[in-house]
C-alpha cells in the first residue's frame, strides 16, 4: 500500500513538459517573414535549450531568433511558392544544469502563396513617355515680368 501511494505521489511530481507551437500568419506570401513560434509550459527549475536553425536549401531563410524564459520566436522567410516545411525541431530540457528531456516538435507544413495572379504572369508593354511641365503657366509670366521689369529699371 506504501509502495502504491509513493508511487502516485512520484508520479506527480514530475510535472509533464507540454508543447504548442504556431506561426502567427494566416496566409503566407514569398518573401513575407514568418513568425513560428514555439512555446513550452514548464516546471519550475527546468530551463529550455533552444537550437539554431539552419537552412538547408534556398528556399528558406532564417532572419533572426528571440529566446524568452519559455518560448521562443524564429522569424523564417520562403522564396519558393507551393507547399514548404517547417523541419522538426529539437528542444532540450535542462533541470540541475543536466539534460533531462529532449522534446521535439513535428514538422510544419504551410502554403506560400505568390503576389502575382496567376492570370497576369506575363510581362507588361513599357508606358509612353509623358512630357513634364516644370514651371506652370502662372510661374512663367511671373519670371517673364521679373525679367522685363529688371530690364526696364
Amino acid at each position: 500500500m506504501k509502495t502504491f501511494f509513493l508511487l502516485i505521489i512520484s508520479t506527480f511530481s514530475f510535472a509533464q513538459v507540454s508543447l504548442n507551437y504556431f506561426i502567427r500568419q494566416d496566409s503566407v506570401y514569398i518573401g513575407d517573414i514568418v513568425n513560428f513560434v514555439i512555446e513550452l509550459d514548464l516546471a519550475n527549475g527546468q530551463v529550455p535549450i533552444f537550437p539554431d536553425l539552419k537552412s538547408e536549401n534556398e528556399e528558406m531563410s532564417i532572419l533572426n531568433k528571440i529566446v524568452g524564459d519559455k518560448y521562443v520566436e524564429y522569424e523564417l522567410t520562403f522564396w519558393e511558392i507551393g507547399r514548404a516545411i517547417i523541419p522538426q525541431i529539437p528542444i532540450q530540457i535542462m533541470e540541475n544544469t543536466q539534460i533531462q528531456l529532449t522534446i521535439e516538435t513535428d514538422s510544419l507544413e504551410l502554403f506560400i502563396y505568390s503576389i502575382i495572379d496567376q492570370d497576369e504572369n506575363s510581362i507588361r508593354d513599357i508606358k509612353g513617355m509623358k512630357e513634364i511641365q516644370l514651371l506652370s503657366l502662372l510661374e512663367k509670366i511671373m519670371i517673364f515680368s521679373a525679367f522685363f521689369i529688371g530690364l526696364l529699371i
